[in-house]
């Protein structure tokens, strides 16, 4: 039946993160730079349909644009609204953004979105530094 203990299990598997990849498009520019040319990003459970639980396309052609130039961040500050997986976020700040504040909807109601949201900044804040360690 339905006691306390399923409810939790339930809240436990919507919360499941998957991953996903970017590849960006430029190899040659990720070497010569140093820069990560693959980005592993978290994806939240899909319990919910405006949550980070894709890689909206909107994120990946505002993401190829930063990457090209064609939107240039360089030492600006970048707000991201409606982040989910924070791609935007993780593109300004490999793109040379000063600073990087990324925000979704649930932000003051659920601490799995924004906690993947972090995690994600975190992981390619990680991931920069391995490149730049291996092309030294």
């Amino acid at each position: 039946g339905g006691g306390a203990g399923d409810s939790s299990d339930e809240e436990e598997e919507e919360h499941t993160i998957t991953f996903d990849r970017y590849l960006r498009k430029d190899a040659e520019k990720c070497e010569r730079l140093g820069q990560p040319r693959i980005l592993n990003l978290g994806l939240v459970g899909e319990h919910h349909s405006l949550w980070g639980h894709k890689l909206w396309n909107a994120s990946l052609v505002v993401a190829d644009m930063v990457d090209a130039g064609e939107i240039d961040v360089t030492g600006k500050s970048v707000l991201e609204l409606g982040s989910g997986a924070a791609l935007p976020s993780c593109m300004a700040g490999i793109c040379g953004s000063s600073c990087v504040v990324a925000t979704d909807y649930a932000i003051d109601t659920d601490q799995h979105l924004v906690d993947n949201i972090r995690d994600n900044l975190e992981r390619f804040q990680a991931e920069a530094g391995e490149q730049q360690d291996n092309a030294e």
